[in-house]
Protein backbone atom coordinates (compact mmCIF):
# COMPACT_ATOMS: atom_id res chain seq x y z
CA UNK A 1 0.00 0.00 0.00
CA UNK A 2 1.24 3.30 -0.90
CA UNK A 3 1.47 6.70 0.89
CA UNK A 4 0.36 9.60 -0.33
CA UNK A 5 2.01 12.61 1.21
CA UNK A 6 -0.34 15.12 1.77
CA UNK A 7 0.74 19.13 1.83
CA UNK A 8 -1.03 20.66 4.81
CA UNK A 9 -2.35 24.22 4.12
CA UNK A 10 -0.10 25.55 7.04
CA UNK A 11 2.86 24.50 5.05
CA UNK A 12 1.55 26.20 1.93
CA UNK A 13 0.67 29.24 3.45
CA UNK A 14 4.47 29.08 5.75
CA UNK A 15 6.67 28.49 2.50
CA UNK A 16 4.34 31.46 0.24
CA UNK A 17 5.13 33.85 3.27
CA UNK A 18 9.22 32.17 3.38
CA UNK A 19 9.45 33.15 -0.29
CA UNK A 20 7.73 37.30 0.32
CA UNK A 21 10.76 37.43 3.21
CA UNK A 22 12.98 36.27 1.24
CA UNK A 23 12.04 37.92 -1.89
CA UNK A 24 12.24 41.31 -0.07
CA UNK A 25 15.44 40.14 2.02
CA UNK A 26 16.52 39.82 -1.12
CA UNK A 27 15.51 43.35 -2.78
CA UNK A 28 16.66 44.90 0.50
CA UNK A 29 20.06 43.10 0.66
CA UNK A 30 20.79 44.57 -3.08
CA UNK A 31 19.48 48.44 -2.83
CA UNK A 32 21.13 48.66 0.77
CA UNK A 33 24.33 46.64 0.41
CA UNK A 34 25.30 45.78 -2.79
CA UNK A 35 24.13 49.14 -5.03
CA UNK A 36 26.06 51.72 -2.15
CA UNK A 37 29.39 49.89 -3.04
CA UNK A 38 28.80 50.45 -7.25
CA UNK A 39 27.37 54.00 -6.87
CA UNK A 40 26.38 56.75 -4.86
CA UNK A 41 22.91 57.60 -4.22
CA UNK A 42 23.73 60.86 -3.38
CA UNK A 43 25.85 61.66 -6.49
CA UNK A 44 22.99 59.89 -8.53
CA UNK A 45 20.29 62.13 -6.92
CA UNK A 46 22.08 64.87 -7.48
CA UNK A 47 22.86 64.26 -11.34
CA UNK A 48 19.32 63.77 -12.27
CA UNK A 49 18.39 66.30 -10.16
CA UNK A 50 20.43 68.87 -12.56
CA UNK A 51 18.17 67.27 -15.31
CA UNK A 52 15.31 69.71 -17.15
CA UNK A 53 11.78 68.36 -17.41
CA UNK A 54 12.31 67.86 -20.70
CA UNK A 55 15.47 65.85 -20.26
CA UNK A 56 14.35 63.88 -17.81
CA UNK A 57 11.40 62.73 -19.44
CA UNK A 58 13.57 61.43 -22.42
CA UNK A 59 15.61 59.34 -19.90
CA UNK A 60 12.64 57.90 -18.33
CA UNK A 61 11.36 57.26 -22.25
CA UNK A 62 14.29 56.08 -23.46
CA UNK A 63 14.08 53.68 -20.45
CA UNK A 64 10.95 52.40 -20.69
CA UNK A 65 11.71 51.81 -24.83
CA UNK A 66 14.66 50.18 -23.92
CA UNK A 67 12.96 47.28 -21.12
CA UNK A 68 9.89 46.99 -23.44
CA UNK A 69 11.66 46.14 -27.02
CA UNK A 70 13.10 43.04 -24.53
CA UNK A 71 9.41 41.88 -23.97
CA UNK A 72 7.93 42.48 -27.23
CA UNK A 73 11.20 40.15 -28.34
CA UNK A 74 10.03 37.56 -26.34
CA UNK A 75 6.86 37.52 -27.00
CA UNK A 76 7.47 37.35 -30.83
CA UNK A 77 9.75 34.32 -29.72
CA UNK A 78 7.23 32.56 -27.48
CA UNK A 79 3.70 33.00 -28.89
CA UNK A 80 1.43 32.94 -25.91
CA UNK A 81 3.22 34.76 -23.57
CA UNK A 82 1.86 38.11 -22.71
CA UNK A 83 3.29 41.55 -22.17
CA UNK A 84 3.50 41.40 -18.03
CA UNK A 85 4.61 38.17 -17.88
CA UNK A 86 7.65 38.94 -20.69
CA UNK A 87 7.94 41.88 -18.04
CA UNK A 88 8.34 39.58 -15.11
CA UNK A 89 10.16 37.27 -16.58
CA UNK A 90 12.74 39.08 -18.58
CA UNK A 91 13.48 41.84 -15.59
CA UNK A 92 13.97 39.07 -12.95
CA UNK A 93 16.71 36.79 -15.51
CA UNK A 94 18.19 40.17 -15.89
CA UNK A 95 18.40 41.12 -12.17
CA UNK A 96 19.64 37.86 -10.64
CA UNK A 97 22.35 37.53 -13.54
CA UNK A 98 23.70 40.87 -12.37
CA UNK A 99 23.77 40.76 -8.89
CA UNK A 100 24.05 36.99 -7.71
CA UNK A 101 27.62 35.32 -8.28
CA UNK A 102 27.27 32.71 -11.12
CA UNK A 103 24.49 34.75 -11.82
CA UNK A 104 23.82 33.63 -15.61
CA UNK A 105 23.14 30.46 -14.66
CA UNK A 106 21.14 31.04 -11.93
CA UNK A 107 19.40 33.17 -13.89
CA UNK A 108 18.31 30.63 -16.76
CA UNK A 109 17.17 28.21 -14.31
CA UNK A 110 15.29 30.71 -13.02
CA UNK A 111 13.61 31.95 -16.15
CA UNK A 112 13.54 28.33 -17.45
CA UNK A 113 11.15 27.74 -14.15
CA UNK A 114 8.84 30.56 -14.30
CA UNK A 115 7.72 29.74 -18.53
CA UNK A 116 7.11 26.58 -17.46
CA UNK A 117 5.15 27.61 -14.35
CA UNK A 118 3.12 29.07 -16.43
CA UNK A 119 2.83 26.31 -18.65
CA UNK A 120 5.05 26.69 -21.40
CA UNK A 121 6.74 23.55 -22.98
CA UNK A 122 10.42 22.97 -23.10
CA UNK A 123 10.88 22.81 -26.38
CA UNK A 124 8.85 25.95 -26.73
CA UNK A 125 11.06 28.19 -23.72
CA UNK A 126 14.21 26.59 -25.67
CA UNK A 127 13.30 28.05 -29.10
CA UNK A 128 12.59 31.18 -27.71
CA UNK A 129 15.72 31.11 -25.48
CA UNK A 130 18.19 30.45 -28.35
CA UNK A 131 16.30 32.17 -30.86
CA UNK A 132 16.31 35.53 -28.79
CA UNK A 133 19.80 35.10 -27.45
CA UNK A 134 21.07 34.69 -30.98
CA UNK A 135 19.41 37.70 -32.12
CA UNK A 136 20.77 39.55 -29.48
CA UNK A 137 24.57 38.36 -29.77
CA UNK A 138 23.88 38.93 -33.46
CA UNK A 139 22.54 42.63 -33.34
CA UNK A 140 25.24 43.58 -29.81
CA UNK A 141 28.29 42.57 -31.73
CA UNK A 142 27.42 42.53 -35.69
CA UNK A 143 25.81 46.27 -35.99
CA UNK A 144 28.85 47.79 -34.37
CA UNK A 145 30.91 46.12 -37.28
CA UNK A 146 28.33 47.07 -39.54
CA UNK A 147 28.80 50.67 -38.85
CA UNK A 148 32.33 50.34 -39.30
CA UNK A 149 32.04 49.27 -42.02
CA UNK A 150 29.65 51.67 -43.25
CA UNK A 151 32.24 54.49 -42.07
CA UNK A 152 35.06 53.34 -43.80
CA UNK A 153 33.40 52.59 -47.31
CA UNK A 154 32.19 56.88 -47.15
CA UNK A 155 34.48 59.12 -48.82
CA UNK A 156 35.59 62.05 -46.46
Amino acid sequence: MTQVAVEHPSRKKLVKYGRIVLSVGVVVAIFALIIPKIANYSSVFSTVGKLTAVQLLVVIGAMIFNLVTYWWQMQAALPGLTLAQAAVNNQTGTTIANIVPGGGVVSLGVVIEMFRSWGFSRSDIGLEISTSGIWNSFMKLGLPVAALVRLLKTPC
